[in-house]
């Protein structure tokens, strides 16, 4: 008998399955897809297992056999359906197990009237018990449309016929399949397999509880209730208290308009939402460092005014979901290729994109989303956009991939890149360069240490992306025009895995009767033959296979891209031609120094100067700094090194920048620094004396050489930049090319 819920403005009922899927029940747009995995449903399924089975052992029918599976809350019923608040996976998952009961029976040719309770469960007038509205909508419509008008067949259709589009397509199809093996694995031995199946179904609709809360507040009232449930128990995830911050600022006017485009933005992020705020704030209002948590987005209230111009926090809420629609295209781009190409139409930086892409470099998606979205207004030239992507993917994998520098290490340049942006909201490409050349100078990055790096990785099981991004483009470049295909390399590159596959020249497991090779594996050891010429000081006889494979096979010159089926077939086969370690580092060079030559030349910013505005508003200086700077105020800010024209140096003190220089100096001319000293030197503008041959005319002096050359060093902050910079000057070495280097505070 069907049970009518309250009418109360909020009360609790405890309600069987059967009870509560007496009514249909509808998951608004604004709810987070299906996203119970293997994990959920397999604890799911073994409780009621062994509650049923303790119930069967106890042959009681009391109290003492049920099962309570959690709370619910529902939302104040409207078209016939209760809008489900909080408990959309626990009940979606009952509906899919109860179909996949229903599926096996019907396998069984069981008499219909044995289980119409699970049918009357299920469907109400052929409609389903839940209706879905994000991205998961069609599988369940199709899967309880198939298993209502064919449900013997219904493990086949989902089985070999339905594919799924996402991953929560995935969820649904795998959950429906792991609840139908659980019924047939548990009673196909049974002698009487229907019938158990039955009694479990019966358990399930009468003994398996809920509480169950039906809200007919408003919607802002509800969500209120649903934050205080779930504050007491499992922590929600931020992107569901970032939408309590942001409703709880709207008029109640707005709430079904903005529920509307909040479930719109979950269906076209596929459930990326979260990642959008992310880059979206980061892109326009501050670049946070870490994740944004409800905190954080609450405390950018006054940026996110600032941004779209509002006096009201609500308004600045509503314009930034309204923004966030408009530039969802641009969002998309950051992680689908086919969409990418809609913003950008050149072979070279699709290839550069698609390694990205591969490589799924985090940190530059802030500032390639802005720069799609610029574009797109015309605010930011083609040739801009297309320069600012390919130098950043090349600093990625210099600085990251080939270098292996920590993550959280690359954030401080584009910490810097957005100081260079917010303030002005415009996108300067040399700026952006800049940034990323003093980044690498301050890390002693270059070409000749790249390729040192790149000589000695493996790039086959550590970093295959880039081992896939090596020969797809060298092939190109020497597949007999002398001309990068860039299209082509890209075409090899998307298609590693499904068509090509990377080839070892020296083989991997040879044959230990090969008279070609000079190596072979024996059990986990490696085993060299007379005649090898692999060096001593990398490789010895019985070392670890495995390290022989990272250490010498593995590198990027000695791969090659092969169709899956030819490389299958000439695998462990040796070529006569490539038989040796000679060869092998003869084409690494080549392979090598082409790929950092070509494909990862930094360029320089030109004769760009950072705004002094910038740098002097800026609270807190993190980043490179080159002396092109004037006037840069260090006061309370740690300097970790200075690079002097390609020489790092680490710093303690302020001070130690100027004693850097003067050291610098030094070597390079004595005499010159001598005779200043000679001088009782003074900069322009200043009256205190700088350099002496004396030390008591200095207020606090640092000795370079006993009675010949003494530095002042009780300097102000203020004054240690601007004096080594005239330093620099008196020697006739550009400013650009000495720059310190903050880290993050």
């Amino acid at each position: 008998m069907k049970v009518e819920l309250k009418d109360k403005l909020i009360e609790p009922d405890i309600l069987t399955i059967q009870e509560l899927f007496s009514d249909r029940f509808d998951v608004p747009v604004y709810q987070r897809p299906y996203s119970w995995q293997d994990s959920e449903i397999k604890t799911l399924l073994h409780d009621i297992q062994e509650s049923y089975e303790n119930s069967v052992k106890s042959q009681e029918n009391d109290k003492n056999t049920y099962l309570y599976v959690g709370n619910i809350l529902l939302h104040n019923k409207k078209r016939g359906l209760y809008n489900i608040i909080d408990g959309q996976q626990r009940i979606t998952t009952f509906a899919l197990l109860l179909l996949a009961i229903y599926a096996r029976l019907h396998e069984l040719e069981v008499d219909v009237q044995d289980y119409q309770e699970i049918q009357q469960a299920l469907w109400k007038d052929n409609r389903c018990v839940i209706e879905l509205a994000s991205v998961d909508k069609k599988i369940v419509d199709n899967l309880f449309k198939e298993g209502l008008n064919n449900p013997k067949q219904l493990k086949q259709f989902i089985e070999r016929t339905y594919k799924p589009s996402t991953q929560f397509d995935e969820n649904v199809k795998n959950n429906f399949l792991i609840a139908y093996e659980f019924v047939v694995k548990k009673y196909a031995d049974k002698e009487d397999e229907s019938r158990e199946i039955i009694n479990l179904a019966k358990y399930i609709l009468n003994k398996v509880y809920l509480i169950v809360l039906i809200s007919k507040y408003d919607a802002y009232k509800t969500f209120s209730i649903f934050e205080a449930i779930n504050s007491k128990g499992k922590k929600l995830e931020e992107i569901d208290l970032i939408k309590t911050q942001i409703f709880s600022q709207l008029e109640e006017k707005d709430y079904s308009r903005y529920l509307e485009k909040w479930g719109e933005l979950i269906i076209q992020t596929d459930d990326k939402l979260y990642e959008y705020f992310k880059i979206y704030l980061r892109a326009n209002i501050k670049y946070y460092k870490g994740n944004i948590s409800c905190k954080k987005f609450q405390q950018i209230g006054d940026g996110l005014r600032t941004f779209f111009n509002k006096d009201r926090l609500g308004e600045a809420y509503k314009a930034c979901i309204d923004d966030m629609l408009k530039t969802i295209e641009q969002f998309k781009a950051l992680f689908d290729f086919d969409v990418f190409k809609k913003i950008v139409v050149n072979n070279k930086v699709e290839f550069y994109y698609t390694l990205f892409l591969k490589l799924q470099y985090e940190h530059p998606r802030a500032l390639f989303y802005r720069c799609f979205c610029a574009c797109k207004d015309n605010k930011l030239s083609e040739e801009d956009l297309n320069k600012i992507l390919i130098e950043t993917i090349k600093f990625c994998i210099s600085f990251l991939t080939i270098s292996a520098n920590p993550s959280k290490s690359a954030i401080d340049v584009f910490f810097s890149i957005f100081k260079t942006i917010y303030p002005t909201s415009t996108i300067n490409s040399e700026a952006i360069i800049y940034e990323i050349q003093q980044k690498m100078k301050g890390a002693d990055i270059d070409n000749d240490s790249l390729k040192e790096k790149l000589k000695r990785m493996d790039v086959y099981d550590k970093n295959t992306m880039l081992g896939v991004a090596v020969a797809s483009i060298f092939e190109e470049k020497y597949n007999g025009t002398q001309k990068i295909s860039w299209h082509a390399a890209c075409a090899k590159l998307s298609t590693y895995g499904s068509k090509l596959s990377l080839n070892h020249r020296l083989v991997q497991t040879p044959d230990m009767y090969d008279v070609n090779l000079k190596y072979y594996q024996l059990g986990n050891k490696l085993k060299l033959k007379d005649g090898h010429d692999f060096p001593e000081d990398i490789v010895q006889d019985g070392m670890e296979y495995e390290s022989f494979k990272s250490q010498i096979l593995h590198r990027a010159g000695n791969l090659e891209l092969k169709g899956k089926d030819r490389n299958a077939a000439e695998r462990n086969i040796s070529n006569i031609a490539f038989c040796s370690y000679s060869a092998l580092e003869k084409r690494n060079d080549k392979v090598c120094n082409f790929f950092v030559e070509k494909i990862l030349m930094i360029e320089n910013a030109s004769n760009y100067t950072p705004k002094e505005s910038i740098i002097e508003n800026s609270k807190t200086l993190t980043g490179n700094f080159n002396f092109s700077m004037r006037n840069l105020d260090l006061t309370k800010v740690k300097v970790k090194h200075v690079t002097i024209v390609n020489k790092t140096v680490e710093t303690k003190k302020l001070i130690d920048i100027l004693i850097s220089i003067v050291s610098y100096v030094y070597t390079t001319d004595k005499n010159k620094l001598l005779q200043m000293a000679k001088n009782e030197w003074v900069p322009d503008k200043h009256k205190t004396k700088i350099l002496s041959t004396k030390k008591d005319v200095l207020r606090r002096a640092y000795e370079f050489k006993k009675d010949e050359i003494y530095l002042e060093i009780n300097l102000s902050a203020k004054s240690i930049w601007t004096i080594s910079g005239h330093i620099l000057d008196e020697f006739e070495i550009e400013r650009e090319k000495v720059s310190i280097y903050i880290p993050n505070a």
